[in-house]
C-alpha cells in the first residue's frame, strides 16, 4: 500500500506502542553496533565551582552577608546564580572569579590544554589507518551556565583544519548549548545562551544538544537551517530550563523550531536519569497535541535526522534507515487497518 499522506496524531495506544517499540529497537541495534563503528572522543567542560569559597571572599569584602545569602536561596534562587552576579556586579573583584572557577573543568577535571589534546586525539584516530571506517566525534557538553563553547575555540579550530582537509572523512561535532537562560562567554561575562548556539554552528558542530533558547529568534533559527545543524530535543530532561519558565511539556518550545523548520532529532538525553527513551517522548509529545510534530510521517524523518546526523558508518545506518522504514510502514499498515475495521 501507498504511504499516507497524513495520519491523526491521536493514533490508537497500540500504534504508539508500535512506534514507540520499533524505534526503540532500532536504537538497540544501532547500540549493538557501536563498540566496532564509533570511537567518541569527549571533552567536558566546567561544571564544579566552589560556591562556598565565592560567598566567604564576598562576605569579608563587605558584598554580601551571610543573611542575604540564605534569604535567597530560600528565595529558590540557586547558588550558581548568586556567584555569577556577584562576580558580574564586581569586575574589579578578582578573587570571585577565581575562586568561581576553582575547578575550570568537571568530573574529569580537564584544563583547557588537555580538551585540546582530546581534539588531536580525535585527528589521530580519523587519520590512522588501523581505524579506516571508523567514524570519530568530538562532544562538548555538561552545564553551560559557567562556561561557552569559544572558551574551547582553539580546540575547534583543530578540528575544523581537519574537516576542511578531508571532506569525505570528517569528525563529527556535536556542542551542548542553548539549554539554560543564560551562560559566560570567554571573557567572563553573563550573556544570554543564544550566543553560546551561535557560537557552536560557527566553530563548526553538526549538533547541538538542546538548542532551546533559539525558537524566538528567526536569526539563529536561520543560522541553524543554513548551517544544516541537528538539534537534539530532550524534553522530558529540560522542561524545567524552558525560557518560558513553565515548568511542563505541553510548553516546550519545540513546537517552534519546528514550526519554523529546524531540523530536529528527539532524543532521551540521558535515559537512566530521565526514566525516558525517544519512543515514550514521541509518546507524550502526541498525547500532549503536537500535532505537526507527532504526524507519523513527520515522526519518521525526525528519527532519520537522528540517523543522518549520528556519528558512525554509512553501513550502519543504511542498516538503520532500513530498519526504521520498515518499522513506521508496519505502523501505517496497521494504523490504516484500524480504520477499516
Amino acid at each position: 500500500m501507498k504511504e499516507a499522506d497524513r495520519i491523526t496524531p491521536i493514533a490508537p495506544e497500540r500504534v504508539m506502542e508500535a512506534i514507540h517499540k520499533g524505534i526503540n529497537n532500532a536504537q538497540s541495534k544501532l547500540g549493538a553496533d557501536m563498540p566496532e563503528t564509533n570511537i567518541t572522543v569527549l571533552g567536558y567542560r566546567g561544571v564544579h565551582n566552589d560556591y562556598n569559597k565565592v560567598f566567604d571572599i564576598a562576605q569579608k569584602k563587605g558584598l554580601i552577608t551571610d543573611s542575604e545569602i540564605n534569604t535567597r536561596l530560600r528565595n529558590g534562587e540557586k547558588s550558581e546564580t548568586i556567584c555569577q552576579k556577584l562576580i558580574k556586579e564586581n569586575k574589579d573583584v578578582k578573587e570571585l572569579e577565581q575562586a568561581y572557577n576553582i575547578v575550570p573543568l568537571n568530573a574529569l577535571k580537564l584544563t583547557k590544554k588537555e580538551v585540546l589534546e582530546h581534539a588531536q586525539l580525535a585527528v589521530k584516530f580519523a587519520q590512522d589507518p588501523k581505524y579506516k571506517g571508523i567514524v570519530t566525534g568530538f562532544d562538548i557538553a555538561g552545564p553551560e551556565f559557567d562556561t561557552s563553547p569559544m572558551v574551547f575555540k582553539e580546540s575547534f579550530d583543530v578540528l575544523k583544519t581537519y574537516n576542511l582537509a578531508n571532506p569525505d572523512n570528517k569528525i563529527g561535532i556535536t556542542v551542548h548549548a542553548g539549554e539554560t537562560p543564560t551562560t559566560i562567554d570567554a571573557n567572563g561575562n553573563m550573556v544570554s545562551s543564544k550566543q553560546g548556539i551561535i557560537e557552536a554552528v560557527n566553530l563548526g558542530t553538526n549538533r547541538i544538544g538542546h538548542g532551546l533558547q533559539a525558537f524566538d529568534s528567526p536569526e539563529i533559527m536561520s543560522l541553524l537551517k543554513k548551517n544544516n545543524v541537528t538539534v537534539e530535543i530532550n524534553a522530558t530532561c529540560n522542561i524545567n530550563s524552558i525560557p518560558e519558565g513553565v515548568k511542563g511539556m505541553s510548553y516546550h518550545p519545540v513546537k517552534n523550531l519546528n514550526e519554523n523548520g529546524v531540523k530536529l532529532a528527539v532524543c532521551s538525553d540521558n535515559q537512566t536519569m530521565c526514566g525516558t527513551d525517544p519512543g515514550l517522548e514521541f509518546t507524550k509529545m502526541s498525547f500532549l497535541g503536537y500535532e505537526d510534530l507527532t504526524d507519523i510521517n513527520r515522526m519518521r524523518e525526525i528519527v532519520l535526522n537522528g540517523v543522518e546526523s549520528g556519528f558512525t558508518s554509512k553501513e550502519t545506518k543504511d542498516k538503520l534507515n532500513l530498519e526504521i522504514n520498515n518499522q513506521f510502514d508496519r505502523t501505517i499498515d496497521l494504523f490504516m487497518l484500524e480504520l477499516v475495521e
